[in-house]
This record gives structure tokens, C-alpha cells and sequence, in this order.
């Protein structure tokens, strides 16, 4: 029903994944979240996004965690808050050492939007991300002098399925 090439039914994805994750089916939260999120849903709701993103998140969902701090990047409720982000981020860092969550918060730090602005601590993060064959932070350590600026948030990844 729901596909990232192809036919995409929006409406009927959202009525399957939400009756799923409803009856308590926890991969359906992540899914749920990220197509009420899309532009092309003539439904969408980033408030219920969140909400759904959250369950995943409470349930462990790695993905449900790095969209949490997409959609606070992207400011989907309206208001940006680089340093809620910062802070998901940091979070899978030190619990799951997850590379992909290192490489969103080197951006983060180089981009100068949140609290920490140290370009050594951007380094590591990238180091670790790199180190996990995280080929985006790989291609950011090729440079001898990092890219800084809050342009470097292009780079960040989209929505994770």
C-alpha cells in the first residue's frame, strides 16, 4: 500500500498502519509516523507523527529516535529545537553507539545551532560514525578543515524507515 517507488496509497497505508499500531504491532509506529508526515498525504498530521514516533521511541525503535530528531531539526510542529535533537541524538550515541545518530550530531555541532560548538567533539562523532562504516561521515572526514555553518544541515538524512 505504501511504497518510497511506485504507487503509494497514502490514505489507505494510514488505515492499515494505524489499526496495526493500535492493536499494539510496534514496527507499525515508526511507519505510521513517517507517512503522516509526508507532503503527498492529504492528511497530513505532524502532531499524530509525533505521537506515534514517541511510542516508537518508548519502545526502543532506534528509527523512531533519529525521525524524532529529524522532525525537530525540520521544526514539523512549528517550532525548531536543535537542542531537543541534540540531546535524542546524543542519547543513542552513548546508550547504542549508533553510527548514524554520531553523524546527524557532528552536523549539529558544526552547523553551530546547538550548545556545543567544539569542532574536536564534531571530529570524534564522525570518527566513530566513519569507524561503523557510515559512508556519509567518511566522505565528511576526507576534508582536512570540517565544513561548518548552519548550511551543513543539508546533509542531514531523511526520514528513516
Amino acid at each position: 500500500l505504501y511504497t518510497t517507488i511506485g504507487y503509494q496509497d497514502f490514505t489507505q497505508a494510514v488505515y492499515h498502519l494505524k489499526a496495526a499500531a493500535e492493536d499494539d504491532f510496534v514496527p507499525a509506529y515508526n511507519l505510521l509516523g513517517i507517512v503522516l508526515l509526508s507532503k503527498k498525504f492529504s492528511g497530513r498530521d505532524p502532531k499524530l507523527a509525533w505521537i506515534w514516533f514517541e511510542k516508537g521511541a518508548e519502545e526502543g525503535i532506534i528509527a523512531a529516535k533519529l525521525n524524532q530528531a529529524t522532525y525537530l531539526k525540520r521544526g514539523e510542529n512549528g517550532i525548531v529545537d536543535f537542542q531537543k535533537a541534540y540531546e535524542i541524538l546524543e542519547s543513542l550515541v552513548l546508550d547504542d553507539q549508533n553510527e548514524i545518530a554520531a553523524y546527524l550530531l557532528a552536523l549539529l555541532i558544526l552547523s553551530g545551532e546547538c550548545e556545543v560548538k567544539d569542532q574536536e567533539v564534531a571530529r570524534k562523532y564522525l570518527e566513530l560514525s566513519s569507524g561503523k562504516d557510515w559512508q556519509p561521515a567518511a566522505k565528511f572526514l576526507d576534508s582536512n578543515d570540517l565544513l561548518t555553518g548552519p548550511f551543513v544541515l543539508n546533509f542531514w538524512e531523511d526520514y528513516i524507515l
